[in-house]
């Protein structure tokens, strides 16, 4: 019964392994990255084309991260890196970028996929009034008084008192990013 119970309890593990990993997947950037890489193909861009497989083939190896959810900062990095080439090459001339992060911060570790959907607000609720070259974003890493503090800025849009004191509040958030 023992035997049986522990493999039970991997199976369970390992399903709930992959929802949790198709749940960090939305389906939306995926479908609109395939399409733009398409798009780029059949226009002759395949440098671009080119950088956004290989972005998004990058982004899904850290998503995935041999079923880990602790990963190095260095790697949470990388991971966000990626989808703001595969997000900029989308929104041409949109917004710009910079990432810059302690060496220090660069060995820690940190809860994995939790930058992401910060750059990701930004970027489809924070730049919507921007034309061209407008937005901004920048990234940071840095230990202060021995604690890590990673940092998304941008010169976007800003949320509402309201929508900030409430942004925490499961009831009342519409996403589950920043949660």
């Amino acid at each position: 019964r023992l035997m049986d119970q522990i493999v039970l309890e991997q199976e369970l593990k390992r399903q709930y392994e992959l929802d949790a990993l198709q749940a960090q997947i939305n389906p939306h950037f995926l479908y609109n990255t395939l399409d733009s890489i398409v798009w780029m193909q059949e226009r002759g861009q395949n440098q671009d084309a080119i950088l956004m497989v290989t972005a998004l083939a990058r982004l899904f190896r850290i998503s995935i991260s041999k079923g880990r959810s602790i990963i190095t900062v260095a790697e949470e990095l990388e991971h966000v890196r990626n989808y703001l080439i595969i997000q900029s090459i989308r929104f041409k001339n949109k917004f710009t970028y910079t990432i810059d992060a302690e060496p220090a911060a660069l060995k820690l570790r940190t809860v994995k996929l939790i930058l992401q959907p910060l750059v990701e607000n930004t970027i489809v609720h924070g730049f919507s009034h921007f034309a061209t070259d407008e937005g901004r974003i920048e990234i940071s890493a840095r230990v202060e008084d021995r604690c890590l503090v990673m940092r998304v800025r941008d010169n976007g849009l800003g949320m509402s008192e309201e929508m900030v004191k409430t942004v925490l509040i499961p009831q009342k958030a519409g996403g589950i990013g920043l949660r």
